[in-house]
């Protein structure tokens, strides 16, 4: 009897454990909803000359205060990057080979917030050239 409890509670606790880490740190009822910025959606035309200069201007005027990261996820290599320019850190993943585009920028920004939550991160801006997940978020957002 005593081995068959000792058996039980050690299957729990292993439950307990895997449960542990699935489970966010972060109680949603206090989670804040991701703001969509698709301020450059459209405008490819008048700032194709100058993007770059249009892009750093706006980011600093509007997101000064946060830590910027860029997404990018690619098919045809099967992998995704996680690029952190003020702390000079880089994260390649790789993902199944069925993904198609979208998954694969889902899955780049999947892992950045999953990375932002393990590092306690405050006031994270993460860049995406994902159209197509950016409105999925963005609509989401506006479902709730």
């Amino acid at each position: 009897m005593i081995q068959n409890c000792s058996s039980i509670v050690g299957n729990l606790k292993g439950i307990f454990n895997t449960l542990q880490h699935n489970i966010s740190v972060i109680p949603p009822w206090t989670a804040y909803l991701p703001r969509v910025d698709l301020y450059f959606v459209g405008r490819k035309a008048v700032l194709q000359a100058n993007i770059r200069l249009y892009f750093n201007e706006y980011m600093a005027n509007h997101y000064s205060n946060s830590t910027t990261i860029y997404t990018d996820g690619s098919v045809q290599e099967a992998v995704c990057a996680i690029r952190i320019p003020e702390l000079n850190y880089t994260q390649s993943l790789r993902f199944p080979d069925d993904y198609c585009v979208m998954s694969a920028e889902a899955y780049a920004i999947h892992s950045t917030l999953k990375l932002v939550e393990e590092r306690d991160c405050h006031s994270t801006l993460i860049c995406s050239d994902s159209l197509s997940c950016l409105e999925a978020i963005h609509t989401a957002n506006s479902n709730n």
